[in-house]
């Protein structure tokens, strides 16, 4: 009886070894869809262009491109209720991360969210929302310029179809600027088959798109995660999108902003017996090396209850030749980790970042908030924790952001308060307890929802974060960030945005919101691309505070162009585009 007792226990250790080297000999596969070799190789010419910054080369080879692979836009896409609509909240000015949280929306029920902005901007939001009980889930797409008061641009929808977890990215290129969603769609009635769809929007010229990177009729595909290369390339940025496929992780690349989508490769091969859920794709602009990385995905796989975090490195802008073998990041015994939130710096700073939570098998509530850095472009990697919680809640649905210019990273969790708390760090320094700050709790507090995690952004160097409630029959999405500030009436000085543009785009009145840190001289000018002055706007003595000018550009020329403030704590520039 004991010999065959130590068998099974035998048996069941080979059986957990098994999967485990399954698990280890699938993820060394990288299984490509079969492309024409004639589009392979000129997409191969237009990565080397796009190295040796030759852009017209790049621009000869992108005609090309679409001569052989011609775009298919969907006509009858997902499009019910796509629109202009009106704003909704109004509030004032709130002080730096007051917890006096910010509403942008209130509905019957919030699935996933997911936030963007460049260049001290606008801050574009998309949500999965159920308006009310009774009705299909959409995607409607708020802007604020200020953070304070909110306006709808659009509501994606489609009758008799739910639209889930959007993915949203804004990218600018010298010409214009898009605004990109890939979100899943599936039919509200049996059978549920799910795919991944892209919204594609110009939002200067305002014409829209629908596009369907991934559809495959007997495959479940969703859970999609976008990501753009517009920081090293802005002339003509590609998108990466991994996403769920069936049990698997696959990923894809377009090449010609969204219309047709190449390098298919499943990335993770998953199984009927366990899965891989949960991607996030990132980024960057590290120098690609032998063994680096520009591009990441980190994704979970799951097994009964074992849950470990994935990596796949790819050293050249997700050319499906050149993905790495994976990285596999292992628990400690008797705990698992899940949502992984992945990062890279956009410079050579040759850093990333996947905040996850860690959790005991033993079933308590408690989940810690940890991380994974690297200084190496991903070569070793190091664990950490930021947040360990006491006995009162998890820290778990975290979502991080990195600052373009600086590479500093912020995180934003739930903490034991059942509020949304927020951490940051330099991109050179991870470590507790010099590299990230202490944990600030930035919401009110009370009914965060455990269903769904924060969505946040990077606006010039000042992080943001929307999040969801839950109180009685209604969710409501609320919003906070850091350059909603008030004057310091001790030191008399203002900290946070200091120049913020409405509209931008403009094709007449815009308005220029400014701050003055501490008093003195102000001087604010417009300038064109190449650095010459347009017309002078201020020149005068000002005491702290915040202030507003009207900008007439009913005069000016369609194009970009620069405002440029001096005061006595700096000097800041922020774009503006004219169209006429």
């Amino acid at each position: 009886m004991k010999r065959i007792f130590i068998l099974g226990i035998f048996l069941l250790s080979l059986l957990v070894y098994a999967n485990d080297a399954l698990d280890e000999q699938l993820n060394g596969d990288v299984i490509v869809s079969p492309q024409d070799p004639a589009i392979t190789s000129i997409i191969r010419q237009m990565d080397e262009a796009q190295e040796n910054k030759d852009v017209a080369l790049f621009k000869s080879l992108l005609e090309e491109y679409k001569r052989l692979n011609p775009p298919i836009e969907i006509e009858n896409g997902p499009q019910d209720g796509l629109g202009e609509l009106g704003s909704t909240n109004e509030d004032y000015i709130k002080d730096r991360w007051t917890a006096d949280d910010i509403v942008v929306d209130v509905a019957y029920d919030y699935r996933a969210f997911s936030m963007d902005s460049r260049d001290g901007n606008r801050v574009y939001l998309a949500a999965s929302r159920k308006q009310n009980s009774g009705d299909n889930y959409t995607i409607p797409v708020w802007y604020s310029d200020d953070g304070i008061t909110w306006h709808y641009k659009y509501n994606l929808g489609v009758s008799n179809h739910h639209l889930y977890n959007p993915s949203l990215k804004i990218v600018e290129t010298p010409d214009t600027d898009y605004l990109f969603i890939a979100f899943e769609a599936y039919e509200a009635s049996s059978p549920y088959d799910q795919d991944i769809w892209l919204f594609r929007s110009n939002l200067m010229s305002g014409d829209w798109a629908f596009f369907n990177p991934a559809n495959n009729p007997s495959i479940d595909e969703k859970d999609p995660s976008l990501d753009a290369d517009d920081h090293a390339y802005p002339y003509d940025p590609y998108l990466h999108l991994a996403f769920e496929s069936a049990d698997s992780i696959a990923y894809m690349r377009s090449v010609d902003k969204g219309a047709t989508w190449v390098d298919r490769v499943i990335i993770g091969s998953g199984g009927a017996s366990y899965d891989y859920i949960d991607p996030s794709c990132a980024y960057g602009t590290n120098t690609p090396q032998s063994d680096t990385f520009n591009l990441g995905v980190a994704w979970v796989y799951s097994y009964n209850q074992t849950k470990k975090l994935r990596l796949r490195r790819n050293r050249h802008k997700g050319s499906s030749s050149d993905w790495l073998s994976p990285t596999h990041f292992n628990p400690p015994s008797g705990h698992f980790d899940n949502r992984p939130s992945l990062k890279l710096t956009r410079g050579n700073y040759n850093s990333a970042v996947i905040t996850f939570e860690r959790k005991d098998t033993a079933g308590t509530d408690d989940a810690d908030l940890y991380e994974f850095y690297t200084y190496d472009a991903g070569r070793n990697w190091t664990d950490n924790y930021l947040y360990t919680v006491g006995s009162t809640g998890p820290a778990k649905l975290n979502c991080l952001s990195v600052d373009d210019g600086l590479g500093d990273y912020h995180v934003f969790f739930k903490g034991d308060n059942d509020d949304i708390r927020y951490k940051e760090a330099p991109y050179n320094d991870f470590s507790q307890p010099g590299g990230w700050t202490s944990s600030i709790g930035i919401s009110g507090g009370g009914n965060i929802s455990d269903a769904v995690s924060p969505a946040s952004a990077v606006r010039g160097s000042d992080p943001c974060v929307c999040w969801k409630t839950f109180s009685g029959g209604d969710d409501t999405l609320k919003f906070d960030a850091l350059w909603l500030t008030g004057i310091d009436e001790d030191e008399d000085i203002i900290t946070g945005g200091p120049l913020l543009l409405s509209p931008n785009p403009s094709n007449g009145i815009a308005t220029l919101s400014y701050a003055v840190e501490r008093e003195g001289n102000v001087k604010i000018s417009l300038h064109d691309v190449t650095g010459r002055m347009v017309k002078g706007l201020l020149n005068e003595n000002k005491k702290a505070g915040r202030y507003s000018v009207n900008l007439n550009n009913k005069d000016l020329s369609s194009g970009i162009y620069f405002v440029h403030m001096e005061t006595p704590g700096g000097v800041y520039t922020q774009k503006m585009t004219v169209v006429k």
